[in-house]
């Protein structure tokens, strides 16, 4: 009988998920490309505010977090945060940060990637460059697991 009970369940599945409408799957794309917008400039926000604890909340708390950045990896939340607050150890040096977004591609349901450029200005001098970031959708929120900047 459990077995019954699971064919069925799964041909529910299985025919509920073919069913989708291309609306549908474009409203979620919509949907999903939105939020992780929002966490971005979440993120410039509370940059902007001095708040590097805050600006790791857009991160997956997790010691598979990677961050690439010129000929370096990083691995792990703790560590990006480290590295973050060793840089940026004061608001002043901080400054202020921009992200312009070039693109916004959904690759899966849980699964977003966003390319852009990152500057920041602040009293000593004005840098930048790109960003890739991978955004999975982990326990019901968008998180980047996975950060390259140049």
């Amino acid at each position: 009988m459990k077995k019954i009970i699971g064919l069925a369940l799964l041909f529910v599945v299985y025919f509920t998920s073919c069913t989708l409408q291309p609306s549908e799957v474009e409203e979620g794309n919509s949907i999903a490309k939105e939020m992780v917008i929002s966490e971005l400039f979440l993120q410039q926000e509370s940059w902007n505010n001095g708040d590097i604890d805050a600006f790791m909340n857009g991160y997956w708390k997790h010691d598979s977090l990677m961050f690439v950045s010129g000929d370096r990896i990083s691995y792990g939340w703790q560590k990006v945060t480290d590295n973050y607050k060793r840089k940026y150890s004061s608001k002043e040096l901080m400054g202020e940060l921009t992200f312009k977004i070039e693109k916004v591609d959904v690759l899966a349901n849980d699964a977003v990637i966003v390319i852009g450029q990152w500057d920041i200005k602040n009293e000593a001098s004005e840098f930048g460059g790109k960003f890739s970031l991978l955004w999975r959708k982990i326990n019901g929120e968008w998180k980047i697991v996975i950060d390259h900047t140049s």
